[in-house]
């Protein structure tokens, strides 16, 4: 029925041409099934049911033939796919083709290699011969490929004894292991050195028969005597498997028999150290056993454990060979050997208080290094619960059946026993979730004052006094889960100590660097009243900073820790008192710097303290003035620009923004200041020309009617004409002040153009006064010669008059009347001729 299963089960696979991997794998499970249905029958038959007292097996052990000779079947199928498969893989596409690998199943076409019986068995094997011919070309071909890899390996006896496995169902060919002789020879020479070397290996190791196995090679967690066994087991599994492969595939050579011999000698050899090995174990144990003093010697009436007052060790009488001996009877009996009765018993009581063992040594370890675990300062707060588990130790409630001075605990009673072990584990466990928990708290109190070690004192004070508080609550804490507070005083202690050297480290980093973390202080420089000055003033700023570092130095003074005691923090100002000269002299050094401040700034508040309209028309008066005075200003605007917004002296931060505006302010004063200048000095240009214009104007405009104004005329020409040479550059002057004015305000005066036209006018006037000056001297030459010719008119009608109106034959004695009116004609007529006299001066 099971051979029908599997060939039912294989019947859907496609044997010749499916993937092999898959197929090889489905045979073999089916070879597997049926070799180990094969194995249960002959098991049962020869061995259990001959002992079934009820129906006894009889006769010989069956074997079913059927099932043998199918897996047989299903074997040789995997060797033919096998050897075709490893065919292929080493010939080339075009060597395949040529041997006609793929037509290698054809004798197989009209068969089904699953059903076997009898009566197909001459067809299958006639079909197997006709297969064996057709490939003989290509075996013979892969016997010279396989010939060239063997040697290429023969210095190496592993690899090709690997190479050989690999290629195994090849070599066993007739013909192929024909060819490949002298490799084979090669691998059995190999392989007797092999089985040569782990001979010796064996003997060093294992000193022989001597029993030192020393230089063993160790297992992990195995025991001595185990871990020679089964490293025995190995070196046994390696020469069999060599001898395995050694006889499939080098069973015909002549130096075969001697390496079977050699390995099998080997092979006997190891088993016999296996075998003596175990004896000795076994009759160790048993000795040990037999021994009541030993530690294997376990007694169920015997001693628990013993608390001795010498030492204070709690004592487990559950020896740790006990565990190893039952690690070794399960190790041992699964490697197939016979474990004597009394070691198995022995094992078995053992293994029945393992777990009780176990959990009492962990007990015992706990009680012995409780005292290791807890942290010193934190042992009193555990007392109770120390003292509680350390009465139950000394007090167990089990029968106590010593009267000496030692505490003694039974096995004897299972369910007191468990009990007991209950009550040890919830006692233990209860100290130790106390002790996890005071160690939890322990740890991050210390994390939080290792953070205040790195947390400034100075300017981060409230996460000092937020960590006091999560501190101190940590501990308020404690007390209300139960922990005593008098007990709680070494613990305090011990924080307020660790409290004091994080407060000294901070302290001691504050004092060298006080005037850097004081608390910021925030002023202003200003200029006011045209003084430089800060807001507010120096003396207020000096003293607010003393006020800090006084506030800061008394720090200690006012520290509370976790305890009661206040006298601990205090003593640190007097051991630092030394830092305190460097404090203030740093202070002092600080205000210095402050004070530098004002000297930089000083120079560019100059202006406020100066008459800028007046200091400019003083200093002013070419354009390259003005032109010097604007580029200057202009960089001076931008470095006012670059002029930090604040200054940092360490704690003291000064804020520039005033002064800077004040310093804004009086640069653009400035360049008003000289946009008004420069629009005033051109218009006093302006004017000073337009004035001599006028002037000019006004006399060359005025015909000259006489030679006297003729004179004048000329007189007031040339000193036009030599002020003229001053008065023109002005112009000059105008224009370049203008252009400057209108480049650098936007805008310039547009009375220059108009002055310009005029100045022009001015010189035609001047050079056409001559030419005026000639004309009015003809014209006045014809009317000289006119009044010349009146005046002669004039000066012969006098003349005639005079000779004819003159006194004649007058009596100056007598007529008196007749002198007076001949003087008063003469007169008359002397005035007359003045007259004439005159207009001869004029003409």
């Amino acid at each position: 029925a099971l051979a029908r299963y599997v060939q039912r089960k294989l019947s859907l696979l496609d044997i010749w041409s499916g993937p092999f991997v898959s197929t090889r794998d489905e045979l073999r499970k089916g070879v597997s099934l049926c070799e180990h249905w094969v194995t249960v029958c002959e098991t049962l038959t020869s061995h259990f049911w001959k002992r079934f007292p009820l129906h006894p097996w009889e006769g010989d052990k069956l074997t079913p033939t059927v099932t043998v000779q199918l897996a047989a079947r299903l074997e040789e199928v995997v060797t033919l796919r096998a050897v075709h498969e490893q065919l292929t893989h080493l010939l080339s596409v075009a060597e395949c083709q040529q041997l006609k690998t793929s037509e290698a199943f054809l004798p197989f076409s009209g068969l089904n290699p699953l059903h076997y019986n009898p009566y197909t068995e001459p067809l299958w094997r006639a079909a197997v011969v006709q297969y064996e011919k057709a490939m003989m070309p290509a075996e013979q071909k892969i016997a010279g490929k396989l010939r060239d890899q063997f040697r290429q390996l023969s210095a190496h006896s592993h690899q090709l004894l690997r190479e050989f496995q690999r290629y195994k169902e090849l070599v066993k060919r007739s013909s192929i292991k024909k060819e490949l002789a002298p490799e084979r020879e090669t691998l059995l020479g190999q392989l007797t050195v092999h089985i040569k070397s782990i001979q010796e290996d064996f003997s060093s190791k294992s000193g022989g028969y001597s029993g030192s196995s020393s230089e063993v090679p160790k297992g992990k967690n195995l025991p001595d005597v185990v871990n020679s066994i089964v490293w025995v087991s190995q070196l046994q599994a390696k020469v069999t498997e060599t001898l395995k492969t050694a006889e499939t595939l080098l069973g015909d050579l002549s130096g075969f028999q001697s390496f079977k011999k050699q390995a099998s000698d080997l092979h006997d050899e190891l088993k016999l150290y296996q075998r003596e090995q175990f004896e000795s174990w076994s009759n160790e144990i048993q000795s040990a056993i037999d021994n009541p003093n030993d530690s294997l010697s376990l007694q169920t009436n015997g001693r628990l454990m013993e608390l001795s007052h010498t030492d204070g060790k709690l004592k487990v009488h559950y020896s740790e060979r006990l565990v190893t001996l039952i690690r070794e009877v399960r190790q041992l009996a699964a490697l197939g050997f016979p474990i004597p009765g009394k070691i198995q018993s022995t094992a078995d009581v053992a293994n029945k208080f393992y777990r009780h063992g176990v959990i009492l040594k962990q007990v015992a370890h706990f009680y012995n290094t409780i005292d290791q675990q807890m942290i010193p300062s934190q042992q009193a707060m555990m007392l109770d619960s120390a003292l509680a588990f350390e009465k139950l130790v000394k007090n167990p409630k089990s029968n106590s059946r010593s009267s000496d001075k030692k505490t003694q605990v039974t096995w004897d009673n299972p369910t007191e026993l468990e009990n007991y072990i209950n009550k040890l584990q919830k006692a233990a466990d209860r100290l130790t979730t106390e002790n996890r928990r005071l160690r939890k708290c322990h740890q991050v109190i210390g994390e939080k004052v290792i953070q205040l070690m790195s947390i400034d004192l100075l300017r981060q004070q409230s996460r000092w006094k937020e960590g006091l508080l999560e501190i101190r609550q940590i501990i308020a804490n404690l007390v209300q889960q139960g922990f005593k507070a008098d007990n709680m005083k070494p613990w305090k202690m011990h924080w307020d100590r660790q409290l004091y050297k994080a407060l000294e480290h901070q302290y001691q980093l504050g004092l060298v660097a006080l005037n850097q973390n004081l608390p910021e202080i925030k002023i202003e420089l200003i200029f006011k009243q045209q003084k430089l000055q800060f807001r507010p003033p120096f003396e207020e700023v000096r003293a607010k900073y003393y006020r800090e570092m006084k506030k800061f130095i008394s720090i200690p003074l006012h520290f509370r820790g976790v305890s009661d005691d206040t006298s601990i923090y205090p003593p640190l100002i007097e051991h630092h008192a030394s830092a305190f000269s460097v404090v203030y002299a740093k202070a002092e050094e600080l205000f210095t710097r402050l004070s530098k401040i004002l000297d930089d700034f000083k120079d560019w508040v100059i202006l406020g303290v100066v008459d800028i309209d007046a200091m400019v028309d003083e200093h002013l008066q070419s354009t390259s003035d003005w032109e010097k005075n604007f580029k200057a200003l202009k960089a001076k605007g931008r470095e006012a620009e670059k002029l930090p917004g604040s200054i940092k002296v360490d704690c003291i931060t000064v804020s520039t923004a005033p002064v800077k505006t004040t310093i804004d302010d009086l640069i653009q004063q400035l360049f008003d200041a000289l946009l008004n200048s420069l629009r005033r000095n051109i218009v006093n240009h302006i004017q000073t020309i337009d004035n001599f214009v006028t002037e000019g104007m006004e006399s060359l405009s005025t015909r000259p009617q006489t030679v006297e104004e003729i004179g004048l005329a000329n007189a007031k020409h040339e000193e036009l004409s030599k002020k003229i040479p001053e008065i023109h550059p002005l112009f000059e002057k105008a224009e370049s002040k203008n252009k400057l004015l209108r480049s650098t305000a936007g805008e310039g005066i547009d009375q220059i153009g108009q002055l310009k036209g005029r100045w022009d006018k001015f010189e035609l006037m001047m050079e056409s006064h001559e030419l005026m000056v000639k004309e009015q001297v003809e014209v006045m030459k014809s009317n000289v010669e006119s009044r010349v010719n009146a005046f002669k008119q004039n000066l012969d009608k006098f003349a005639a008059r005079w000779h004819q109106l003159k006194p004649k034959d007058i009596d100056m004695e007598g007529d008196n009347e007749a002198c007076v009116n001949a003087v008063k004609s003469i007169k008359e007529r002397r005035a007359e001729f003045n007259e004439l006299e005159e207009s001869k001066e004029k003409l």
